[in-house]
């Protein structure tokens, strides 16, 4: 008899408990609507406020780098590490405006973003940006020395390939062997004028000829917030804080009613040096 009176009592009890949570509400219905209409204020201001913002333009230009440096793997991604933190673009990170970049990940172009208040002053930034990449990325001290004398050799070897080339032409009586070997010796040929023009490519640095988007003038453009996003926001937040409020309210209340807890508050203040 004594589970199913317990069995029977905990339905009951339950629905008390939410009678009392409606009650508690009910009783706080006021803060329930305000709080939420403050949150809702509080959206539109912040909407408003980001329409007030001045526009902005964004000049867009784009970089080449796998054809400077093919066998560097990530050479794409250094450059634009170097961009960002400025090291590429020299004093110009002292100017007004601001200038990014990204990498594409199907191209793996180089893509430059410079910010400013107006067309001209977006698209002058973006060049003198690309400017200074060209220079950042023109070899300095030995680097130029050491790749003239590899381009020397690599010359050299050229030549002295074309020159088996022309004295090893295939005929009709040539074997099967040899075609194979002349066949082996155009490869080689090509491999060595790949890696000359290569050299010729870092000796120079980027430039012009690897920009495959040139610096766009921008049009306009203004923040949009998303409205309804910010809306939904204000009025949850508002809710969340008011029931925040209104159960830490009922809480204390509760507490102040039972003596144990009173006197278990007051040892926690006393531990924490509060006064009574």
């Amino acid at each position: 008899m004594t589970l199913e009176n317990e069995n029977q009592k905990t339905p009951t009890d339950d629905e008390i408990d939410l009678m009392d949570l409606a009650l508690i509400l009910s009783e706080n219905l006021k803060i329930l609507l305000i709080f939420p209409l403050i949150g809702i204020l509080c959206a539109g201001g912040f909407l408003f406020l980001q329409t007030q913002k001045p526009a902005t333009f964004v000049s867009q230009a784009s970089l080449s780098v796998e054809s400077f440096k093919p066998d560097h793997l990530r050479a794409a991604e250094v450059l634009v590490s170097a961009i960002n933190t400025g090291d590429a673009l020299g004093d110009l990170k002292s100017t007004t405006g601001t200038v990014t970049a990204t990498l594409g990940r199907a191209d793996r172009l180089v893509q430059l973003s410079a910010t400013a208040s107006s067309a001209e002053a977006a698209h002058a930034l973006n060049q003198v940006a690309l400017e200074k990449i060209y220079a950042f990325t023109t070899p300095t001290g030995s680097e130029p020395a050491r790749l003239r004398q590899v381009l020397s050799n690599e010359r050299s070897r050229l030549l002295e390939i074309q020159k088996l080339i022309a004295q090893t032409a295939p005929t009709i009586t040539t074997s099967a062997e040899d075609v194979r070997a002349y066949g082996e010796l155009l490869d080689i040929a090509s491999k060595r004028e790949f890696a000359i023009a290569k050299i010729e490519h870092q000796l120079s640095g980027l430039s012009p000829s690897n920009l495959v988007l040139a610096p766009t003038y921008p049009s306009p453009t203004y923040p949009s917030p998303k409205r309804l996003l910010a809306l939904i926001a204000g009025v949850v937040g508002g809710g969340v804080i008011a029931l925040i409020w209104i159960f830490g309210r009922h809480a204390m209340s509760k507490l102040r009613d039972d003596e144990k807890q009173v006197i278990k508050l007051q040892k926690i203040k006393a531990n924490l040096g509060f006064k009574k």
